[in-house]
């Protein structure tokens, strides 16, 4: 496969020449698209109907559209959330579980502290992704819970360093049963008039 980059220096387009095992780390995409999974790019020609010719490796639109960090819930397609607003995909109840899964785009690797995600509130809670191998580098499998009701800033590091955009998530007051009602630690208890 060949593939180009852009050489600022030289101020011009190179090919790269990449054995046809090792052309996926070679592939770059421009700013504001991430390469697509290896799996997801090999099946995407066959997806649209078209055929490479014999010996060659075809790339279809192996690039996509994104931002560097995505956020998967249950199971569902990454979702792109905007810098200091509420991401709707992440929205809990007080002391729920949330679980979701952390893309990050740029498909980089822990080597040393890991990756973190932090929920900025009086005294910050840090609660630590787990790495996902079978999806590959720069996915994180992350479970938090907090009583704390509103909207909370939640950023992310790798390593100590931080990574993406602040996202803001919305914890709404625990679910009570009738003639109950939610305490500030999320819990529930009778009211007056039980």
């Amino acid at each position: 496969a060949g593939l180009l980059r852009d050489d600022n220096q030289a101020r011009k387009l190179t090919c790269l020449r990449a054995l046809e095992t090792e052309w996926y780390p070679a592939l770059t995409c421009p700013p504001g698209r991430y390469k697509r999974t290896k799996e997801d790019i090999e099946g995407g020609c066959a997806g649209a109907n078209i055929t490479c010719p014999e010996r060659f490796t075809c790339l279809c639109r192996p690039c996509r559209e994104g931002d560097e960090l995505e956020f998967i819930r249950d199971g569902g397609a990454p979702q792109r959330c905007v810098e200091m607003q509420a991401c709707g995909v992440l929205d809990v109840r007080q002391n729920e579980l949330l679980s979701f899964r952390v893309l990050d785009n740029l498909r980089r690797e822990a080597v040393g502290s890991g990756f973190r995600a932090r929920l900025l509130l009086t005294e910050p809670q840090d609660f630590f992704g787990e790495p996902l191998p079978d999806e590959g580098p720069g996915v994180w499998e992350v479970n938090m819970s907090t009583s704390a009701r509103g909207r909370h800033l939640l950023g992310f590091s790798l390593d100590g360093q931080p990574i993406g955009n602040y996202i803001m998530i919305q914890v709404k007051d625990a679910a009570c049963g009738y003639l109950q009602e939610v305490t500030a630690e999320g819990g529930c208890r009778c009211t007056e008039s039980a």
